[in-house]
C-alpha cells in the first residue's frame, strides 16, 4: 500500500505522469468511435436501421457534446477539473452500457447519441491542465494527448479486421468495463481534487503549489513559483519574484503594474512589453477576463473561433466521407486502405512536428501554413489523380492534430485559457464537424458527387489561413518587440 501510495503521489506532481494518465483516458474515450465506424454495416444489419440513423445519432452526439462544451467549461470553473472528468466519464460509461445491452434502434440512439453526447462536458479539462500542468512545451503535450485517437485507430482497427469473433456489441461491452475498472480509478488518484479552485479558476493563486492540495501538477517548466513558493499562472509568468499570485486569466503582472510576459517568460518578465499574443497596450485584462478585452482583442478570438470550425468541417469531412469519396471515385479497396494507413501516421507525425513548431515559432504564421496545407491537400483530393489518396492522405494527416492546439495557445496568450473560453472555442470546433458530416450526405444525396463538399473544404481552409494572416499582420509589432525582449 505505501509503494502505491508513493506513486500516486509522485504522479500527482510529475505533469508528465498527469500527461500519461490523461492518454489512457483518451484512448479508452475514443474506443467507441472506431467501434461505430468499423462495424456500421454489422449494426445497422442487427437493428435492421439505415445508416442514415447511424449517421443521425453520430451527428446527434456531436452537436449533443458540442452545446455541452461551453457548460462543461463553466462547471470547471466553479467546481473543478476533477468533478467534471468523474461526471462526463460516468455518462460515457453510462451511454455505452445503454448501447451495448439495449440492442434496440430507440435505445442505441438514446445511449450513443443522447447520454453518450452529454459526456462532452468533459471536453475542456484536459486542456485546463494542460495549460496549467505545462508553460513551454504545451503544443507537444497537447500533440501527445492528441495521437491517442490516432494510434487508437492504428492499434484497433487490424485488432477488430482479424478477430472474426469480436463484434459491435463486445467491443462496446468492452469499452464500457474498461472505462468503469480503468478511467474512472485513475482520474480518482491522478487527477487531485482541489482545495479552493484549480488552476483555471481566475485570480485565486492556488494553482501551483506541487498539486495536492490545488488539483494542478507541477509544471515541468515556468518555475515562477519553485523556489519562492509564488503560484504560476498557466501561462508561465507567475510569480517574478514579487510575493503576487498570478490568475490563471492573464494577470500575472497585477501587483507590480508590469504587464504579462511572453509564454514561459517567468523571470523575464520584468520587461514593459506586453505578452507575445500582442495585446493591445492599456488593455486590462486582469479584473474581468473577455469582458474587458477591446475590440481588437475579441475579433482576433472570433477569427480562432471560425478557424477552428474550419478546422471541424474539415474533420467532419474527412471522418465520415473521405473512404465514400474514394469509392466513388473508383479506388482499389488496396489504395484506400494505404491511404487511410498513410494518413493515420502522418497524423503522429504531424502532431510532433507542429507541437514542436509552435512551441518555437510565430503561432499565428504556423497556423496560415498549416491551413495552407489543407488547401493544396483538397485540391489535390478534387482532382482526382490516381495518386490522390495517399499525397491527401499526407497533406491533411500532417495538419490534422495541429489546428487546435495552435488556436488555442494563441487565445491563451491573449485572454488567458479558462474552461469557459475553451468550451467556447470547442463549440465552434464541434459546429463544423457536425456541419461536415451531416452535408456531405445531404449534397451527396441532390447531387450524386462530393466534389461540391471538397471544393468547399478548400475555399474555407483558405479563409482560414487568410485570417490567421490577418491576425499575424495585427500582432507583427508587439511579436516583433517580444523577440527584442526575449533574445
Amino acid at each position: 500500500m505505501a509503494g502505491l501510495r508513493n506513486i500516486v503521489d509522485k504522479g500527482r506532481r510529475s505533469p508528465w505522469i498527469g500527461l500519461g494518465v490523461l492518454w489512457v483516458v483518451g484512448f479508452i474515450g475514443a474506443l467507441s468511435r472506431f467501434i461505430m465506424a468499423f462495424y456500421q454495416i454489422q449494426i445497422s444489419d442487427d437493428l435492421h436501421i439505415g445508416r442514415g440513423f447511424i449517421s443521425l445519432s453520430w451527428s446527434t452526439n456531436l452537436l449533443i457534446a458540442a452545446l455541452c462544451a461551453p457548460l462543461g467549461g463553466w462547471m470547471i470553473d466553479r467546481y473543478g477539473v476533477r468533478k467534471v472528468m468523474l461526471l462526463s466519464t460516468t455518462l460515457g460509461i453510462i451511454g455505452t452500457g445503454v448501447v451495448c445491452l439495449g440492442q434496440h434502434p430507440l435505445l442505441f440512439f438514446t445511449g450513443y447519441g443522447v447520454i453518450s453526447g452529454l459526456a462532452g462536458i468533459g471536453a475542456s479539462a484536459t486542456y485546463v491542465l494542460l495549460f496549467s500542468w505545462f508553460s513551454k512545451h504545451r503544443a507537444k503535450a497537447i500533440a501527445l494527448i492528441q495521437s491517442a485517437s490516432s494510434i487508437g485507430l492504428a492499434v484497433c482497427t487490424p485488432i477488430f479486421a482479424q478477430n472474426a469473433w469480436l463484434s459491435w456489441k463486445v467491443t462496446f461491452l468492452a469499452s464500457c468495463l474498461l472505462g468503469l475498472v480503468v478511467t474512472l480509478p485513475l482520474i480518482l488518484l491522478f487527477i487531485p481534487h482541489p482545495g479552493k479552485h484549480e488552476a483555471s479558476a481566475g485570480g485565486t493563486g492556488d494553482s501551483g503549489a506541487g498539486g495536492r492540495e490545488t488539483g494542478v501538477p507541477d509544471r515541468a517548466e515556468g518555475a515562477g513559483g519553485r523556489e519562492t513558493g509564488v503560484p504560476d499562472r498557466a501561462e508561465g509568468a507567475g510569480g517574478r519574484g514579487t510575493g503576487v499570485p498570478d490568475g490563471a486569466e492573464g494577470a500575472g503582472g497585477r501587483g507590480t503594474g508590469v504587464p504579462d510576459g511572453a509564454e514561459g517568460a517567468g523571470d523575464k518578465g520584468n520587461r514593459a512589453s506586453n505578452s507575445a499574443a500582442g495585446t493591445v497596450p492599456g488593455t486590462s485584462m486582469a479584473a474581468g477576463g473577455l469582458k474587458q478585452l477591446g475590440r481588437s482583442q475579441l475579433a482576433v478570438l472570433t477569427v480562432i473561433g471560425l478557424a477552428l470550425f474550419v478546422c471541424g468541417f474539415n474533420m467532419g469531412t474527412v471522418e465520415m466521407n473521405l473512404v465514400a469519396i474514394h469509392q466513388e471515385a473508383g479506388v482499389s479497396q488496396t489504395s484506400i486502405a494505404a491511404g487511410m494507413a498513410i494518413l493515420g501516421i502522418m497524423e503522429i507525425v504531424g502532431s510532433f512536428t507542429f507541437g514542436f513548431l509552435l512551441d518555437r515559432g510565430d503561432k499565428t504564421y504556423i497556423m496560415s501554413m498549416l491551413y495552407g496545407i489543407r488547401v493544396l491537400g483538397f485540391m489535390i483530393l478534387f482532382a482526382h489523380f490516381s495518386w490522390s489518396p495517399a499525397v491527401f492522405a499526407f497533406a491533411f494527416g500532417i495538419t490534422y492534430l495541429g489546428a487546435i492546439p495552435g488556436g488555442l495557445m494563441i487565445a491563451d496568450q491573449l485572454a488567458g485559457i479558462k474552461g469557459k473560453l475553451v468550451g467556447t472555442l470547442l463549440l465552434f470546433h464541434q459546429g463544423g464537424g457536425i456541419l461536415g458530416a451531416l452535408l456531405g450526405g445531404i449534397l451527396y444525396d441532390y447531387m450524386k458527387s462530393y466534389q461540391l463538399l471538397i471544393a468547399a473544404d478548400a475555399g474555407l481552409a483558405t479563409l482560414a489561413a487568410a485570417g490567421y494572416i490577418l491576425v499575424r499582420r495585427y500582432r507583427s509589432r508587439p511579436l516583433a518587440g517580444n523577440r527584442e525582449a526575449q533574445a
